[in-house]
């Protein structure tokens, strides 16, 4: 078994230090940071392959399922970032780790000890390619998450992404009788009602941002966002995905429009005197990088392969994440 055949629980190193951690997480970034700086033994410890491979063969031998095996991973973690010292690893095995005998905590705690003191192998891979942190990313610049996609690629890759909020208020549709939530699906179904299947030219992307009531009531922030979710539609742009979670990363599209704006060479454009609406900064930067449709997700050539606007209709019994629910729906959960 190779170490690309576990789960994120057997990796010290990936598993989340509180529920709401992403790979964006300050204290992820940090994290990986303290791991560069440790004793050279003792850091190669919680990225080596053979620490996986134990991890997965303890969680076997004494049916783990994956909150327990992530309980162990964390235990090690802590251990190796001498956050916690040896004294109080019996306190933590019988507190995460109860069901076991007293016999089977002390396995578990001598493997934990010897794990410090052995001479390892050479590592043959540090972590999964998919979830190796780059140079990049560990300095804070990157997420070793976020890849870029054109719009329908990603919600044909990732089923959350639809149900992701785009804007703050509910928004009106044809065919419901009240206001739907502002997800990625629903504005997409709101456009072709009005404008028909994509794509679309940008004058015509523009008539539309100009003129719906829906993006009139829309603030600056959320008229940015819309923008740039039509224009990945029509033209293919790509977006920054978290591919972990699943979401647009609206605010590397935010600040990337905010440096453009800071720039004194770019000075911005006054309204036509055809009332069209104003070509956003992000619009701009988009048109710069439009690509071909080489996937066969944007044929016009097959109706099964077509994006159909009843399939992005509302969704019944859809269980949605923090990131996709209003704070008020988050209060209601609880």
């Amino acid at each position: 078994m190779t170490p690309k055949e576990y789960s994120v629980s057997h990796y010290p190193m990936l598993i989340k230090d509180y529920p709401q951690e992403t790979r964006l997480s300050q204290s992820f970034i940090t994290r990986w940071i303290r791991q560069k700086k440790l004793p050279e033994k003792r850091g190669v410890v919680l990225i080596h392959n053979k620490t996986t491979e134990w991890i997965g063969e303890i969680a076997e031998k004494y049916s783990f399922n994956e909150n327990q095996i992530e309980n162990l991973s964390r235990i090690i973690r802590d251990f190796g970032f001498l956050d916690i010292q040896e004294l109080d690893i019996p306190l933590l095995l019988e507190k995460n780790f109860s069901f076991l005998s007293p016999e089977q905590r002390n396995f578990l705690l001598d493997f934990i000890i010897k794990l410090f003191q052995i001479s390892l192998p050479p590592l043959e891979e540090l972590l999964p390619e998919e979830n190796s942190p780059s140079q990049e990313y560990v300095e804070g610049k990157k997420s070793p998450y976020e890849k870029e996609y054109p719009l329908l690629e990603g919600m044909a890759l990732f089923s959350k992404l639809g149900q992701q909020l785009v804007t703050s208020e509910n928004i009106m549709i044809r065919g419901s009788q009240t206001p739907v939530r502002p997800s990625v699906k629903n504005w997409i179904t709101l456009y072709q009602q009005e404008m028909g299947p994509a794509p679309h030219e940008a004058f015509e992307r523009s008539n539309f941002l100009f003129h719906n009531k829906n993006v009139l009531a829309l603030s600056p922030q959320d008229r940015e966002r819309i923008t740039s979710l039509l224009t990945s539609l029509d033209e293919n742009i790509l977006l920054p995905l978290d591919i972990q979670s699943q979401e647009i990363l609206w605010e590397k599209l935010i600040s990337t429009s905010e440096k453009e704006k800071s720039s004194p060479q770019n000075i911005p454009p006054s309204p036509s005197q055809n009332n069209q609406f104003p070509q956003s900064e992000n619009e701009k930067r988009f048109a710069s990088q439009k690509i071909s449709p080489s996937s066969h997700l944007f044929s016009n050539n097959s109706s099964q392969e077509k994006f159909e606007t009843k399939n992005i209709a509302n969704a019944q019994n859809i269980h949605f994440s923090s990131s996709h629910l209003f704070p008020k729906e988050r209060e209601d959960s609880e």
